[in-house]
């Protein structure tokens, strides 16, 4: 006799309502999850992954979407049938989720045992006293190191990694059956994410839970799932056992995901090789500090590299190693306490803010969120005009307009699209404008923090090509930051790896992968390049 399954979901179809159009977001969804599975939903953003999961437990914004069809049978009942009442008494104690971003998904107000304690609270008649001690007991469980002292901090005093952890805790307090995890890793390095993914696989094993993993990550899907359902545009084209679909995969959109994650070395056709090349970007002994109330934090520690016109150079680590404080020290956003840049021979670190001002053009940066790093109250034309502008290097308007037009078509954007704002446009667009922005002033040396972390795989793929080809046409130097390990051996010529501060390692990318010299750097390529070959 085959059991039925804990979860039932038939012809799912929900709708928003927005400026008077109906949009479609999810269509003729179905899929079953059976006691102890876990399954994986995929797809690029927009694909209706999160729309779905936030239907079953009714946490879309009301009165915008609308489940406008379909049933979701859980416990012998249509969730979509529960007045809100009912539907409460489910969600957070039989069905839990762990959103994407736990930093904003938490109460900032409230210390950490207090969250994790509520949902036991309202779902469980238990005394205060008994509560704390499940969450210490459940913090504990999900490796939170002094968990009692823990318990009292706010969610600010946690990293990333911790946050998460903290997250889980809170949706198992109530032992739920089912665990929805919306892209649970996402912002996660390597080693974190290697972490939390071991945490869900034990919490399904040791308590039984049923898990659903959105994601746009098939790395994470690999490793986690059981069942595995690709979704394009609201629709579900393809599902199935997860090893099965992602090594044979039937539909094409399935293949294009798969393919548009880097799997391989830097392409030959954009491999530096000029011995030659003029040194663009030489730092020494950097060194930055930032004061705390008793004492000093070292976030980099006498770093020294070199870069070279047409060279990338791939710099990777976990979280606070001190890769971003390196880029803004090299730019001068943050004061340097020892060490020396010389951009072209210029000496960046003995010049005055004056001085330094006609170096400004040479290096440019590329920002992580792209939306975050463009002005949301100028048109894409303006903020492309802006340095040009500054740095006067048009004179005519007319003749900023042309440049701006040009710069757009360089990087793949439509010239009828330089009065459109930010908001107007895909993350994947809108990184595309900061790099547009990025190469208006023709820079010696580009340097792109985490670029594409944000974005979709195939989103990315583009964007990575993008930048590989304006590298090899203009002749630039460029420092790409990464948590990433396959990006980085996709984009990197070299590679230098930071832990604490520190430069650890450094050479060619493909040596430092098959051959790391540090413990530290094989366990980042082991995790990082675990769904890869380094054939």
């Amino acid at each position: 006799m085959v059991d039925s399954p804990l979860l039932s979901v038939r012809n799912l179809e929900v709708s928003f309502h927005v400026r008077g159009h109906k949009h479609h977001a999810v269509r003729g969804l179905s899929f079953d999850l059976a006691r102890g599975q876990s399954l994986g939903i995929v797809g690029e953003s927009g694909s209706g992954k999160s729309v779905s999961c936030g239907a079953l437990l009714g946490l879309l914004p009301k009165p915008a979407a609308i489940v406008s069809k379909g049933e979701a049978w859980f416990g012998g009942e249509n969730l979509f049938k529960m007045n809100e009442r009912t539907l409460r008494s489910i969600r957070g104690k039989a069905i839990s989720m762990v959103f994407q971003d736990p930093m904003t998904s938490m109460n900032p107000y409230m210390r950490i045992g207090e969250q994790v304690m509520e949902p036991l609270r309202i779902h469980s008649q238990v005394s205060a006293n008994d509560a704390r001690k499940r969450a210490i007991e459940l913090l504990e469980e999900v490796g939170i190191a002094d968990a009692p002292k823990r318990f009292n901090q706010y969610p600010h005093e946690f990293s990333g990694g911790m946050r998460q952890r903290a997250m889980i805790a809170m949706a198992m307090i109530t032992e739920p059956e089912i665990l929805i995890a919306d892209e649970p890793t996402s912002a996660l390095d390597v080693t974190v994410q290697a972490q939390i993914l071991g945490l869900l696989r034990r919490m399904r094993k040791q308590r039984g839970v049923s898990l659903i993993i959105v994601s746009h990550d098939l790395g994470v899907i690999r490793r986690v799932t059981d069942k595995v359902l690709v979704m394009q545009k609201g629709i579900a084209v393809e599902d199935g056992d997860t090893r099965a679909v992602l090594s044979a995969p039937r539909h094409g959109y399935t293949q294009n995901l798969l393919n548009a994650i880097p799997h391989s070395a830097k392409p030959d056709a954009f491999r530096f090789e000029d011995d030659t090349a003029s040194v663009c970007l030489d730092a020494s002994g950097i060194r930055v500090t930032y004061p705390l109330e008793s004492r000093s934090f070292t976030a980099v520690n006498n770093v020294s590299f070199q870069v070279k016109r047409g060279e990338v150079l791939g710099v990777v680590g976990e979280s606070g190693c001190g890769k971003t404080t390196l880029s803004h020290a090299i730019v001068r956003l943050v004061s340097m306490e020892a060490g020396e840049v010389y951009l072209n021979d210029a000496p960046l670190h003995a010049l005055n803010r004056k001085a330094l001002l006609p170096y400004r053009k040479q290096v440019q940066m590329i920002f992580q969120d792209p939306y975050a790093s463009l002005n949301p109250r100028m048109t894409v034309h303006d903020i492309i005009a802006e340095p040009l502008r500054l740095h006067r290097l048009t004179h005519e308007e007319h003749e900023t307009t042309a440049a701006v037009i040009d710069l757009m078509r360089s990087v793949g954007l439509r010239a009828e699209w330089s009065n459109k704002y930010p908001h107007q446009f895909s993350g994947g667009q809108c990184q595309r404008v900061a790099i547009a922005r990025a190469l208006a002033v023709r820079p010696d040396l580009l340097i792109a923090d985490e670029p594409v972390s944000a974005l979709d795989v195939t989103i990315q793929a583009q964007i990575l090509d993008l930048l590989l080809d304006l590298v090899s046409r203009n002749n630039l130097a460029m420092i790409f930051i990464s948590h990433d390990l396959s990006v980085v051996r996709y984009m990197a010529d070299r590679v230098a790896v930071m832990k604490n501060g520190n430069l650890i390692e450094v050479g060619d990318t493909e040596t430092v992968y098959r051959a790391p010299q540090q413990a530290y750097t094989r366990e980042l390529v082991e995790l990082g390049m675990s769904d890869d070959t380094l054939d």
